[in-house]
């Protein structure tokens, strides 16, 4: 897209490139943004990027708020302020750690954590 910003592989109902390339490009990445436009109910990219320790900008739709802890391991934008609202986000990106990022992904969405978490909720169901 320019020489900061690289597009790798083709958009497909497959995977187009590999696994550890893409665990490469996350881990290596200086922010993931997810400018969803829909409610999504669970944005399990945005664990996947925490999990590298990249920090995550994404408009607050959906699950955002859930996974991202705004000022510490991300932002979260109001959609209103567009990619305006991203801009300013990304001007502060450097003062996200990047180990946070990964803590939070560990204490939070593991599958043990995930299972503890669905197990408690049924419980109280019952």
């Amino acid at each position: 897209l320019n020489e900061k910003i690289q597009w790798v592989g083709e958009v497909s109902p497959e995977q187009s490139v590999p696994i550890e390339k893409v665990v490469e490009l996350m881990k290596n990445a200086k922010v993931f943004l997810m400018t969803v436009n829909q409610d999504e109910p669970f944005g399990l990219v945005m664990a996947e990027a925490g999990s590298c320790g990249t920090p995550i900008i994404a408009f607050k739709r959906g699950s955002v708020s859930e996974i991202v802890v705004d000022g510490l391991t991300g932002f979260v934008v109001e959609p209103s302020g567009g990619v305006e609202g991203l801009k300013k986000a990304l001007d502060k990106i450097q003062n996200i750690d990047r180990k946070a990022c990964r803590e939070h992904v560990k204490e939070n969405f593991t599958i043990e954590k995930m299972v503890e978490n669905y197990e408690e909720l049924y419980k109280q169901l019952l």
